[in-house]
């Protein structure tokens, strides 16, 4: 059976205004050779402006106390980086203290139960 580049055409369902594919059985519709987009609104998706780009609230940089543009929240790569290394020793620190707590309660039952 030899295939026609017709029979890949959409066609156009007259009752749902929609597009389908060729049917073999229904010859009868017209073929339509464009494809109807489904029409949103008209204007474009944009983001959101948010006001001018010199800081307006006098937000500073937690790092070096630069004012940051809107949306930020360090000024620079490097002060992300020592932003981070300082939530890093945080972390740490706060760890460090829940093993020294631990360990001076074990240290405690251990030596209660070596007493006569």
């Amino acid at each position: 059976m030899r295939v026609l580049a017709d029979d890949f055409l959409a066609r156009r369902d007259p009752e749902s205004s929609s597009l389908s594919l060729p049917d073999r059985q229904d010859p009868g519709l017209p073929m339509v050779r464009s494809v109807r987009i489904a029409q949103g609104p008209s204007e474009a998706a944009r983001a959101l402006v948010e006001g001018s780009p010199a800081s307006g609230d006098g937000r500073l940089c937690p790092v070096c106390g630069e004012p940051l543009k809107p949306r930020q929240r360090v000024c620079s790569g490097r002060c992300r980086a020592e932003l981070s290394r300082r939530r890093q020793a945080q972390a740490r620190q706060a760890r460090d203290e829940q093993v020294r707590a631990l360990l001076l309660a074990a240290l405690a039952l251990v030596g209660k139960n070596e007493q006569p």
